[in-house]
């Protein structure tokens, strides 16, 4: 913590975490001799006393528009996030389809996922959840790197991800539909109503992505995912001084793994694959076994509520009060031998009072999360014997902060957040319960030196309940869990950016540390026969983040983007991390808008990696279960550790057709990259130091391969 005060004591010269494209579009100064505006309707809404204030770049460390998310046909907040300096979305399952997003080399789980400002994820439904995200109706998406930036947003040990929806201001309709040649697809509709004292927006979302299979032995390097969504928002002014808004939606996702016929099981197999269902016992040949033992099928339903009401108490006073409900189900066949259903309910809620005395505005705010899980399954809680526990759990956290937006004179702004928050985990069948109260100070600052110079600093505790067991470990549950978790998971994270912001180009570096504490992380005690225990790592891991990016308008018509970003941390956290993560990439991004329409490029080039460091020298190709042969019981021909740089590229088109219309065409994956197409599907024989198993996770590149799409948009 030491290091933490020494770099609070850095305030005054430079600080944080910068956005180049946005800090002279929010920056605005206070006047003490000019009077805070008064709360009245303006034109056909309540502008809340915090906008301008919360608009500021000082609350946001990186924008990513909806326009600019969709325009490579990002289906999911999954798809999307990736275009995020800084962050990641990891698919560690080739079968289920399993991700994270992971901020500044963080693991998934240290994400904290927020719609409109209301924790509506978990670390349970995020495991499939954010591929029932669609970005339709999604304004942008604020991606806070690290605790400080995140300011009183709980937990947020890696950062946090706030998707805002759209404001619509005009009465409108519009359409959106893609083909793509792999069989991918997408539709979707917007409309919306604005009247004199608010708005109606509705959606509705239905997206497909086809599986996979790269090298034709019968077996999916990706699944089949199907999306489904709508959803209704209102914002309605009640008098002068009030406002209510709320939103529902209601979403599915259904994802096939492993088999390439769509086939969809009822009912678990209680045998894996085996060697004899594959030529040779190699996963790499034909599969000619049972399909339903290599069938991975994951059906997700959510439900979210939310409602928010905002009061104008004085020219210089507010309160905003807000309520949600989120539930989740979740329905699983698995290929390792078992089904797992379960029900992640989260209810929230809070008050926040604002107050403007001078140059700072104060926020003072109250929060309460109950989330309680319930879980089911006939193959390990009923059908096996014995039978396990179940890894049901309920958490409670009630939280107050306080805040304070101070801006200190024209070049220098800061925000202070200091949140406390009790924390109560009880696992119930397990038997074991975790209670810590946690105060976490948090720090975010701005300093312009000069009209197009600036630098920030942000610093903070994040912290983080450790709550799901078996999705943390869904390949290796047979044998249960043990929990001898007694800490509460902690990180102290630490930005600074410099940034040079002119009219016609920027460049912004910046270096990010987080110190994590008491991670959690399962001990795989599979070869005795064992439990997988649970535990508080002892050792304090260290992680890095570096990058770079330069971009501008080297014409009217044309904008360019380059970025380089370096993770570094040490082997023993790689190797407690669930996939290969992303330790260096670089990037070129390309806009040419002329009148005959746009044309847009990505460029990513992601640098080799030695995947030793994550455990993958326990996957192979071939194992041998012929007991005639002097190689019975044994595992050969490895698969890839050493593995190359790629570059993944896309291109997209959009062609006005008249006032109402637009032609989109785009390819992805334009090189037609893929691990496979390298030799080194993701299926493999998992090693338990005395057996193997067949699995689908052996994943570090891209599983897709070219494809050609074509679209339409219309709006009126």
């Amino acid at each position: 913590m030491n290091k933490f005060l020494a770099l609070f004591s850095l305030i005054f010269c430079p600080p944080l975490i910068a956005n180049p494209k946005n800090d002279e579009e929010h920056k605005r100064d206070f006047p003490k001799d000019e009077p805070l505006e008064v709360i009245e309707v303006v034109s056909d809404r309540i502008e809340p006393l915090t906008k301008e204030l919360k608009e500021d770049a000082t609350a946001k460390t990186e924008v990513l528009s909806g326009d600019g998310l969709r325009k490579f046909g990002a289906q999911t907040l999954a798809d999307a996030i990736r275009q995020a300096i800084g962050v990641d979305t990891q698919m560690f399952c080739a079968n289920c389809g399993a991700k994270r997003i992971s901020i500044n080399g963080l693991r998934g789980e240290h994400t904290t996922i927020l719609v409109d400002g209301f924790p509506m994820h978990s670390t349970v439904s995020s495991f499939y959840g954010i591929d029932a995200v669609p970005m339709i109706g999604i304004e942008k998406i604020e991606v806070h790197r690290g605790a400080g930036a995140s300011l009183e947003v709980a937990e947020s040990i890696g950062g946090a991800i706030n998707l805002i929806s759209q404001e619509p201001v005009r009465d409108s309709i519009s359409f959106d539909f893609e083909q793509g040649s792999a069989g991918s697809r997408q539709t979707s509709i917007l409309g919306s109503a604005v009247w004199q004292s608010g708005h109606l927006m509705l959606t509705v979302f239905d997206g497909f992505s086809p599986h996979w299979d790269i090298d034709d032995n019968h077996v999916a390097e990706s699944p089949q995912r199907s999306t489904r969504a709508v959803s209704g928002q209102f914002k309605v002014d009640l008098g002068s001084h009030s406002r209510l808004s709320g939103r529902v939606s209601q979403s599915s996702l259904e994802t096939i793994g492993g088999n390439t016929e769509g086939f969809k099981p009822n009912a678990y197999s209680p045998i894996q694959a085996e060697t004899t269902d594959f030529d040779a016992g190699d996963v790499r040949l034909d599969y000619i076994g049972d399909i339903h033992r290599i069938t991975e099928l994951i059906e997700v339903k959510r439900s979210e509520r939310a409602l928010r009401w905002d009061l104008s108490l004085s020219n210089e006073a507010s309160l905003a009060v807000m309520a949600s409900q989120t539930t989740q189900n979740q329905d699983g066949i698995y290929s390792h031998a078992f089904d797992y259903n379960n029900e992640d309910k989260i209810d929230f809620a809070s008050m926040t009072y604002r107050h403007l005395v001078g140059d700072h505005l104060l926020s003072l705010g109250v929060d309460y999360k109950d989330q309680r899980m319930t879980s089911f399954s006939q193959a390990l809680y009923v059908d096996r014997s014995p039978p396990l526990s179940a890894d049901n759990f309920v958490f409670y956290s009630r939280g107050v902060y306080l805040m304070d937006e101070w801006q200190v004179n024209s070049d220098v702004m800061i925000n202070l957040a200091l949140r406390t928050d009790q924390l109560d985990v009880r696992w119930r069948e397990l038997g074991e319960e975790l209670s810590e109260q946690v105060v976490a100070p948090r720090m975010l600052a701005l300093v312009d030196h000069t009209e197009h110079i600036s630098s920030r600093l942000a610093i903070g505790l994040g912290y983080r309940p450790p709550l799901t067991l078996f999705e943390s470990e869904h390949g290796n549950s047979h044998d249960g869990f043990v929990v001898d978790i007694d800490e509460i998971e902690r990180a102290e994270s630490a930005v600074y950016a410099f940034s040079l912001n002119y009219p016609a180009w920027f460049s912004t570096w910046s270096a990010h540390y987080t110190k994590l504490k008491n991670m959690s992380y399962g001990i795989d005690r599979i070869s005795q026969g064992l439990p997988i225990l649970f535990v508080n790592a002892d050792e304090n891991f260290e992680i890095y983040a570096f990058d770079w990016f330069f971009g501008g308008k080297p014409s009217h018509d044309t904008e360019v983007q380059i970025g380089v970003e370096r993770f570094l941390f040490s082997d023993s956290y790689a190797e407690k991390l669930p996939t290969a993560a992303i330790e260096f990439q670089a990037s070129l991004d390309a806009s040419l808008k002329h009148d005959w329409g746009q044309f847009d490029s990505q460029v990513t080039y992601v640098g080799p990696r030695n995947l030793a460091r994550y455990g993958y020298d326990e996957h192979f190709n071939v194992y041998n279960t012929d007991v005639t042969s002097d190689q019975f019981g044994q595992v050969s021909e490895p698969k890839s550790t050493q593995v190359p740089g790629y570059v993944l590229a896309h291109l997209g088109y959009q062609l006005p057709l008249g006032s109402h219309f637009e032609l989109k065409l785009r390819v992805t994956n334009l090189l037609d990259f893929t691990q496979t197409s390298w030799g080194d599907s993701p299926a493999t024989w998992h090693w338990h130091e005395t057996h193997a198993h067949f699995d689908n996770f052996h994943t570090w590149g891209p599983l897709q391969g070219r494809e050609y799409v074509i679209g339409l948009r219309g709006s009126w």
